[in-house]
């Protein structure tokens, strides 16, 4: 190999290797977004209650195809402007979450728009339900996420607007199945609508 074919595949690795490192520094561009995003201003009202069981029209296990201890619920919506990077975010932890974790996404669509929508988001291989009945009679707006067990009580409701919020409900999930609140402590215990939410954008 002649000294210029050797700089001309040094150059051509070099260009590879490039076009790797910006496509992984704009993926954790994105997910820092993500997690740093500004919180709107609205407080979260509304929702199921800790203890509660979602209105939806068949058990979790039979939605999500998985028999698990803890399912996370998202409420999205197509014409809600922060939903799509949430959205994004709900498929990140999915395949980041344990074994005994499934995720469930219920969408304020038809079926051919959810599915146009959620391939759009790349995570078209989430189980969902596209059904504004469903969306409507759990939750007053998007984004909102619902932490369960698996038996489909609640443990954690509230807005979410960013990766972090997400990550956190979980925890507090966690946390709520080990020291359940007491029924009077419900409304002030952090694992029940205790995020602030962002109103529906219509």
């Amino acid at each position: 190999m002649t000294t210029t074919q050797l700089a001309v595949v040094l150059i051509g690795t070099l260009c590879v290797l490039n076009t790797v490192g910006v496509v992984a520094l704009v993926r954790q561009v994105g997910v820092l977004h993500l997690r740093i995003a500004p919180v709107a201003g609205m407080q979260g009202a509304g929702g199921p209650s800790y203890g509660a069981e979602l209105e939806l029209p068949a058990p979790l296990s039979e939605l999500t195809h998985k028999e698990a201890t803890r399912y996370l619920v998202g409420f999205v919506s197509p014409s809600c402007g922060i939903c799509g990077p949430l959205t994004t975010a709900f498929g990140q932890i999915a395949k980041s979450a344990a074994a005994d974790t499934a995720v469930l996404l219920v969408v304020d669509a038809g079926e051919r728009d959810a599915e146009q929508y959620l391939q759009s988001k790349g995570v078209s291989f989430l189980p969902h339900i596209a059904n504004s009945a469903s969306f409507n009679a759990n939750v007053p707006g998007a984004p909102w996420a619902v932490v369960t067990d698996g038996l489909g009580t609640v443990m954690a409701s509230g807005g979410v607007n960013t990766l972090d919020n997400v990550e956190e409900m979980l925890a507090q999930a966690a946390e709520a199945a080990l020291h359940p609140p007491l029924l009077g402590d419900q409304l002030e215990h952090p694992t029940v609508q205790s995020m602030e939410v962002r109103e529906h954008v219509l």
